[in-house]
């Protein structure tokens, strides 16, 4: 791949051997065509001092990039084939993530994070998550070379059109209610693919949520940044998380936890996001107030720990002149965050039900809005029907599903029982109702087709 007589070129620093043994596994013995020419790529520090950077970091570089601009640096000794110039012309911008040679990599933190980049590149090559919808996509892997021959490996990642979540919700203050709903499900389904291949993230919050836009031109989330993420078969024990955000992370963390429990505070972090999706920003100015105040940590912690303290900062946002965003939600919707949160804090290590499933805690969560909501507008229904074509949530397909128990000869068996977890009987009724009504006006075509 170098150019360069190998006899002139200096080995590699012992703290970065892990880096590049994760680096050249992950490139494999039968690359890709995309792949093998990234691989083939050795872009001078020049370069990177010319490109403004995406964000602060005090170990990565991270800047944007055309394919055009990559294709400038491939090793002359490498033979480009049309196949390799077709998957290069169909490659669009891409971020570079190049970890800084300034960094001390023979120190303990220089090797510990030499350790977490090679954690960070196996899980972006796992097989199960490599081409899930809300992961992002490692494009491959490409090398920065230094003027004093110092090589590094260089990260190439999907470029988000939407930017991550905090800033596209800043910008995007008519997102609807529907896409809000998907952004937070796409969320926990990345999280569900993550903890169901042995992945804690450790790091959840909406700076680690990037989001693109699909060919419809609809928002998709997807789960970024994995620096601080950790895989259970190399847990032995209790754990305590010395990295992550304390704003987005739970009470939990300040003590030692087994892996169910850092499962748990997952989705903890993750449930919280979701609540600034669901109900609005004003939760995030009371947290980051809280963060900021003269007891920092402790006062953050107290305001999650305290029972309901957290759901009532978030109620308060319908009382407040705070227009940060849409108010999407009621308060329904705030207690029942609560009300999972502490859950979650006072159990001390089994998963409770529903967060064994995020996606299901999602949707326990909304069943009483969706109830509320169907009570008055039957047509909410579609929304949540046409939602269902994109990610699993709607419990429209098995209210359908049940309608011949309602008016077949088994409702005398099912009378008086709930068909939906964590749902009374008359609102499944009420559901199912509402469902038939919505069936028969679809089929007779009085309503248009369309979102809420």
């Amino acid at each position: 791949m170098m150019t360069d007589d190998p006899k002139e070129s200096r080995r590699p620093m012992p703290g970065l051997l892990p880096l590049f043994t994760a680096a050249i596994d992950a490139v494999g013995t039968c690359p890709f065509p995309r792949e093998e020419v990234l691989v083939n790529i050795c872009i001078d520090e020049k370069a990177f001092e010319r490109e403004p950077p995406l964000a602060p970091s005090n170990s990565f570089q991270v800047m944007r990039s055309q394919p055009n601009t990559l294709l400038k640096y491939v090793d002359s000794k490498f033979k480009m084939t049309t196949i390799h110039r077709l998957a290069m012309l169909y490659l669009n911008d891409v971020v570079l993530r190049v970890p800084k040679k300034t960094v001390d990599w023979n120190s303990d933190p220089g090797q510990d994070l030499s350790e977490s980049i090679s954690t960070e590149i196996a899980i972006l090559k796992n097989e199960h998550l490599r081409k899930h919808e809300n992961i992002i996509d490692m494009v491959g892997i490409c090398w920065s070379v230094y003027s004093d021959r110092i090589v590094m490996p260089v990260l190439v990642l999907e470029t988000a059109q939407g930017g991550d979540l905090w800033r596209y919700l800043q910008s995007s203050t008519e997102l609807d209610a529907r896409d809000r709903l998907r952004l937070a499900i796409h969320c926990y389904q990345g999280l569900l693919a993550l903890h169901t291949v042995g992945v804690i993230h450790a790091d959840l919050k909406p700076e680690n949520i990037l989001v693109f836009i699909d060919e419809q031109g609809r928002p998709c989330a997807k789960l970024t940044d994995f620096g601080c993420s950790l895989l259970v078969s190399n847990l032995h024990g209790p754990t305590k998380l010395e990295s992550g955000t304390p704003l987005w992370q739970s009470p939990k963390v300040l003590e030692s936890l087994s892996h169910q429990g850092l499962r748990q505070a997952d989705i903890y972090s993750l449930t919280l996001v979701a609540s600034l999706l669901l109900v609005g920003p004003f939760n995030y100015t009371v947290l980051k107030e809280a963060h900021e105040s003269d007891d920092g940590k402790e006062s953050l912690h107290k305001l999650k720990s305290e029972d309901g303290s957290l759901a009532s900062f978030i109620r308060m946002q319908k009382d407040t002149n705070d227009s940060l965003g849409a108010h999407v939600f009621t308060d329904e919707t705030s207690g029942l965050i609560s009300e999972f949160f502490d859950l979650m804090l006072s159990n001390e290590d089994e998963l409770q039900i529903g967060a064994a499933l995020p996606v299901r805690l999602l949707r326990t969560m909304l069943h009483y809005e969706i109830t509320s909501a169907t009570k008055h507008n039957v047509r909410v229904f579609e929304t949540l029907d046409r939602l269902e074509e994109d990610v699993y949530l709607s419990p429209v397909y098995h209210l359908l599903k049940l309608r011949t128990y309602y008016a077949g000869p088994l409702r005398r068996q099912t009378e008086n029982k709930s068909w939906i977890p964590n749902l009374p009987y008359h609102y499944s009724i009420t559901l199912i109702q509402n469902c038939l009504k919505y069936t028969q006006k679809r089929r007779s075509g009085e309503w248009r087709t369309g979102g809420m």
